[in-house]
């Protein structure tokens, strides 16, 4: 049962990786080569995500490689390894920072008591909330369940001042404002369709762990990790959907690599 749940994770979890990694490269490339995107704050911010994804995701798919092959991790092992994926994380924005310095600064504060207040005891994948102990773990779930909630209320704010302000303005203003706000909109449902249904499933976890088996609550915080990682996946595909300047980049890019690789295939 746990190399089964073992495998597929890693799987999973690297399909995901993978599709996101695509994205993420090419929204980088896109924004680098691109003057008019590179001149953009918007877009600047966007290539920064994109890169600290991307790394994730570069991450994340060694570690599944090492689960794939056999590697059997012990949750202080897997701590430190999470450190990096953690830290590039917190590069993202304000929210992670401050959510990931609550668990960090804590195990950092009593690292003595944080490393050894429970075995070393092994596990079946590693992930940031299997390298925590329970201490930690609640700290940073109950830390991120705040902090989601109140992102939630920033973008739905964000939301409703631009409807109302579109109400006093030209037609051309208002359709470009209810694109505006429907890409918000698309936003925060991914947001939580993702990030709060990975601190949802652990605080379920939490709350019914002691009628859960160590498979059944192993099973709970390995399945919180793939909705984050859609969300690493996911931003360069809703930028394609929601943003005509990004698609034709993101075409121009393809076709003139394809045509590069096939002219350099004929010529030799």
């Amino acid at each position: 049962m746990s190399t089964l749940l073992a495998t597929s994770y890693s799987i999973c979890v690297a399909t995901i990786d993978l599709i996101g990694l695509f994205g993420n490269v090419s929204l980088l490339l896109i924004i680098l080569l691109n003057k008019a995107f590179r001149q953009n704050k918007c877009s600047i911010i966007i290539g920064f995500i994109a890169f600290c994804d991307g790394s994730i995701e570069f991450l994340t798919i060694i570690l599944q490689i090492f689960h794939l092959s056999g590697h059997q991790f012990y949750q202080h092992e897997c701590f430190y390894t999470m450190i990096v994926i953690v830290f590039t994380n917190c590069c993202q924005t304000v929210i992670p920072i401050f959510r990931s310095a609550v668990g960090c600064g804590y195990s950092i504060l009593v690292s003595k008591r944080y490393l050894f207040l429970e075995a070393d005891r092994p596990l079946i994948a590693c992930n940031p909330p299997a390298s925590l102990n329970t201490i930690a773990h609640n700290i940073w779930n109950k830390t991120g369940i705040c902090l989601n909630v109140i992102t939630v209320l920033v973008y739905g704010t964000a939301g409703v001042i631009l409807w109302l302000k579109a109400r006093n303005q030209p037609s051309a203003h208002i359709r470009t404002e209810i694109t505006v706000m429907k890409t918000i909109a698309f936003i925060v449902l991914f947001y939580i369709c993702t990030w709060c249904l990975m601190n949802c499933l652990n605080f379920l976890k939490e709350v019914s762990l002691k009628y859960l088996t160590a498979d059944e609550a192993m099973t709970f915080v390995l399945a919180s990790g793939i909705p984050a990682h859609s969300c690493f996946a996911g931003n360069f595909y809703i930028y394609m959907w929601r943003n005509l300047s990004y698609r034709e980049a993101f075409i121009r890019l393809w076709k003139r690599r394809s045509t590069h690789v096939v002219s350099t295939f004929y010529s030799n």
